[in-house]
């Protein structure tokens, strides 16, 4: 599948999986309270840190070593006999901490974290193999489904009286769902790895790990860290604020995933000046949303989170603008994260996330403890500038990085008109509902994409989306 086929086809599930989480977020927020939500969110945060230690960086290294080989034949059994051997251990070592688990979690639900941590395995394991194979775009429909079996199942459960519990099942259920769906698809005949390629394996998931670790660290070290100095209900709070500002990376988070492989590729034929175009296309297409977005939610941060969300949850209204700035930064690192990896340099990606990392825990350890969940945002803001800078510096040393200046420019300057309607309209249309904050919305929307079109260039990536679809 081509990478503009496999970025649309990702777009349009993440647009619809951001969705579903979007709206599923904001049901349930008024269904649960912050205080009950934050306990689901500090639930899967802690299953979330110890499935990725769980899995050593052997599901990246997977998806790297079958994108450079013919069928990807041993890596199969290679990789579910590697996952066995890694979490069985990781299981009973926390069978050792019960009761502190269960304490931190503020509910008796240690159970449903060894679950958790299996069906997260058992849905990401062949998910990887499938985006190895380059069929990234296949992976696509079972992520929505994931979630759109947490929002169904999620909402009957708690209408049911199951309360934040009915989120976790539902949650458990997608997982299974995915992992079937994924596994099902998988085209490799099974045969018994080599020694080059047990080898081949573990000196990238070594490095994978760290990488992986930090990331995960980076997106939920402010939720456990503020479930250890606040409460439920600034953990509920400040990750509504997360899920809310996540729908701005649905595009460019399609566009890191579909790159990763196309570079390996091309990696591996050593077509380098190919890489360096894909890359120069790949900026203007993570920044098409992100940047508006981001504008939007600066102007109207406190109404969408009173009228989608409900006005105890405003409390989060900074926090939001400042994680949609996060998700601008995103834009540029996710394009070069991805490329890294796919250039075989896990090294440099993990070198600079453990630095980003570090910087992450320190900071929301001392600004969550003295400025609360504000602090948290701005702790993250700051350590993910320092990664993105570190990748961006750590690729210019590899190859050559060209940059759609004028393009860039031209979407700041659709932002900026799009910024002073969306100011002028809640003026002449104050906000007082959700009706309301559509229409501004789609005035906002409207204009931008209407300057957006002027440009030849920028028109041209519109309209090939159109065209795909």
């Amino acid at each position: 599948m081509g990478t503009q086929k496999s970025i649309f086809k990702l777009f349009l599930s993440n647009g619809g999986k951001s969705i579903l989480v979007f709206l599923g977020t904001a049901i349930f927020a008024r269904e649960l309270g912050p205080n009950n939500l934050g306990k689901y969110f500090l639930y899967m945060a802690f299953i979330g840190i110890v499935s990725v230690i769980s899995d050593l960086g052997v599901r990246g290294a997977l998806e790297k070593r079958i994108s450079e080989s013919s069928n990807g034949e041993g890596y199969l059994i290679l990789g579910i006999l590697l996952k066995i051997l890694i979490i069985l251990p990781v299981i009973i070592t926390l069978y050792g901490f019960k009761s502190e688990i269960e304490g931190y979690l503020d509910a008796n639900i240690f159970y449903l974290v060894i679950i958790g941590v299996f069906l997260l395995e058992f849905a990401h394991l062949p998910e990887a193999i499938l985006r190895g194979q380059g069929r990234v775009g296949d992976t696509a429909t079972p992520q929505f489904f994931r979630y759109a079996i947490w929002v169904v199942v999620g909402y009957i459960l708690i209408n049911m009286g199951f309360n934040y519990r009915g989120l976790v099942y539902s949650a458990l259920l997608g997982l299974f769902a995915m992992g079937i769906w994924n596994g099902y698809r998988i085209e490799i005949n099974p045969s018994l790895p080599n020694m080059g390629q047990i080898y081949s394996i573990i000196d990238y998931s070594k490095f994978n790990f760290i990488s992986d670790l930090n990331w995960y660290l980076h997106n939920w070290t402010d939720v456990l860290i503020i479930g250890v100095f606040l409460t439920s209900l600034e953990v509920g709070g400040y990750e509504v604020a997360w899920r809310a500002s996540m729908i701005l990376t649905l595009l460019s988070g399609a566009v890191g995933t579909a790159i990763f492989p196309r570079v390996s590729y091309l990696d591996s034929k050593n077509q380098y000046e190919k890489i360096t175009q894909l890359l120069k296309d790949s900026h203007v297409q993570s920044l098409l949303l992100t940047v508006p977005g981001f504008a939007g939610v600066f102007l109207l941060s406190e109404d969408i989170l009173k009228f989608l969300f409900g006005e105890e949850y405003t409390f989060a209204s900074l926090v939001l603008v400042i994680l949609c700035c996060q998700k601008v930064l995103y834009s540029f690192y996710i394009v070069y994260s991805r490329a890294l990896h796919g250039l075989d340099r896990p090294d440099l990606a993990a070198r600079a996330k453990i630095t980003s990392v570090i910087s992450n825990i320190i900071l929301n350890i001392i600004f969550v403890y003295y400025i609360g969940i504000i602090g948290a945002a701005f702790a993250t803001l700051i350590s993910f500038t320092i990664n993105t800078l570190l990748v961006h510096k750590y690729l210019t040393s590899i190859i050559n990085i060209e940059y759609p200046i004028v393009d860039i420019l031209w979407i700041a300057l659709a932002t900026s008109g799009m910024g002073v309607c969306v100011y002028v309209s809640t003026i002449v249309l104050p906000i007082k509902g959700i009706l309301s904050l559509v229409v501004v919305v789609f005035i906002g929307s409207a204009t931008y994409m209407l300057i957006i079109l002027l440009r030849e260039s920028t028109r041209e990536v519109v309209l090939r989306f159109i065209a795909e679809l």
